[in-house]
């Protein structure tokens, strides 16, 4: 009469595997951790491209537009673009002095007065405050290396000017003339200004419709079409931070990490076929098989999933900026490939026959 195996037998059991090497655990943890934690660090670095991608082409500038028509942009109506959602406005007008600072007096240097919105605008744009003073004026990072380079008091032609702050602005593909420059922020005024900046974050798809909005009409017998323009190219018109992530070359890793899980699980019972079916043969039932299996190869398949999701999270933690999204799908590669693991001990475990015993011993003789 066949008699079940007790529960304290299959505890016993699957000692015994795991202390004669039977099963195979050390082996198939090595290769179910190195193949999940692939997955995971692939994910995690391609995601970290598009973040860095999103950041470069924030800090080079190519999210600012703006729109130029000498003395034709009503500066109340451009900073007014800022109550847009996401949105950062400025007017800017160029003026002509006469300034020349008293150390290289020979060099010009390009002067702008901005509505107050343009230290928002440059703030968002990463560049870096001097000081915190609330009078003076703004300076190109170039102009100040090459005329102070340090201290906030330049001597010219007009006296002495309080620098207030110092922006970034290299050569990096953005446009020319506010390096060597200062900038003077003040309350909008009713004079109409040359341009009007905007950036926006994510990228506004109203940008243009919008900068075109704050020109005034010409008054002259042809009207000159004022241009809108992007104040670095170099990294593109625009950046689609959700089109690149959702087509991602690791979007489906997640599918690969249950395949994978599947795949082991699977021949995790069937490479041992001879030795299940034996045991089907001496009494035991395939459930009893199932459980016996899933506790055997939770001892492999748990600790390399916690393995993995570990070096996901300690490789996503240097990207703060998208923890939660790079968290997450590290999370869901995991998840996948333990339903892949078990779904294969399950599926292959419930199909073991005795009949691949009596095979076995047939081709034997």
């Amino acid at each position: 009469m066949k008699r079940p195996l007790l529960s304290i037998g299959i505890s016993r059991e699957i000692k015994r595997n795991l202390l004669s090497g039977t099963s195979k655990t050390g082996l198939i943890f090595s290769l179910f951790t190195c193949l999940l934690s692939v997955l995971v660090v692939h994910e995690v670095l391609v995601i970290d491209s598009v973040q860095v991608g999103a950041v470069n082409y924030q800090e080079s500038g190519a999210n600012i537009r703006y729109v130029s028509a000498e003395g034709r942009i009503d500066g109340a109506g451009c900073e007014s673009l800022s109550r847009n959602l996401g949105i950062s406005s400025a007017a800017i007008r160029k003026i002509d002095s006469g300034l020349r600072p008293t150390v290289m007096s020979s060099i010009p240097i390009e002067e702008y007065v901005a509505s107050t919105g343009i230290l928002a605008i440059l703030d968002t744009a990463q560049f870096k405050p001097q000081n915190t003073a609330n009078a003076g004026v703004l300076m190109g990072k170039p102009a100040y290396d090459y005329l102070l380079g340090n201290g906030n008091k330049l001597s010219t032609s007009q006296g002495e000017l309080n620098i207030s702050g110092v922006y970034e602005y290299p050569d990096d593909g953005r446009r020319g003339g506010f390096g060597y420059a200062i900038i003077s922020p003040e309350l909008v005024d009713t004079k109409p200004y040359d341009e009007c900046w905007l950036i926006s974050w994510p990228e506004s798809i109203e940008a243009n419709s919008l900068l075109n909005t704050v020109v005034i009409p010409d008054s002259g017998a042809e009207d000159v079409i004022p241009q809108i323009s992007q104040l670095n190219t170099t990294l593109g018109n625009s950046f689609d931070g959700e089109k690149l992530f959702t087509s991602r070359t690791s979007k489906f890793n997640y599918l690969l990490a249950l395949t994978t899980g599947l795949a082991l699980g699977a021949s995790s019972i069937w490479l041992r076929r001879l030795e299940f079916s034996s045991m089907l043969h001496s009494g035991m039932r395939n459930s009893q098989l199932v459980v016996m299996q899933i506790l055997e190869q939770s001892i492999w398949a748990i600790p390399g999933a916690i393995v993995s999701v570990s070096i996901g999270f300690l490789i996503s933690g240097k990207y703060s900026d998208n923890l939660h999204t790079i968290n997450l799908v590290t999370a869901q590669i995991v998840v996948f490939a333990l339903i892949g693991v078990f779904s294969g001990v399950i599926i292959t475990a419930l199909n073991m026959k005795e009949r691949y015993l009596l095979n076995f011993l047939k081709k034997r003789e």
